[in-house]
């Protein structure tokens, strides 16, 4: 084996372990990617004049978001802040795509029908 080879399968075990070794960060980064997706979702409610049902987004909050999570709330609050802000420098063009895939995603979480 050359010694490139042999260094592409070192690192590639390397990363692995390295993966394998870190599942609390990934639970991490699936608590921030939920908490963004549901960020732009919610602050985009009322730009879209979307209404959404307050009991889905709290049941889809109570299946996603582990409970012992403290960072969720601050970093939801911070990009749906970011998110209203953001729609209110929007041109139309840019309104009608955003807020047609934003009804796509608040139907695939079950707030609206």
């Amino acid at each position: 084996m050359s010694g490139f080879r042999m260094f592409a399968v070192l690192l590639t075990v390397a990363c692995m372990v390295v993966l394998s070794a870190t599942r609390p960060a990934q639970a991490v980064e699936d608590s921030s990617g939920v908490a963004i997706s549901l960020g732009e979702v919610l602050g985009a409610e009322d730009f879209c004049g979307l209404k959404y049902d307050q009991a889905a987004v709290k049941s889809f909050m109570d299946k996603n978001v582990s409970k012992d999570d403290a960072e969720f709330a601050r970093l939801l609050r911070m990009v749906t802040g970011w998110t209203r802000y953001r729609d209110g420098t929007m041109s139309v063009a840019d309104k009608t795509d955003e807020c047609s895939g934003i009804a796509e995603t608040a139907r695939s979480f079950g707030f609206i029908r």
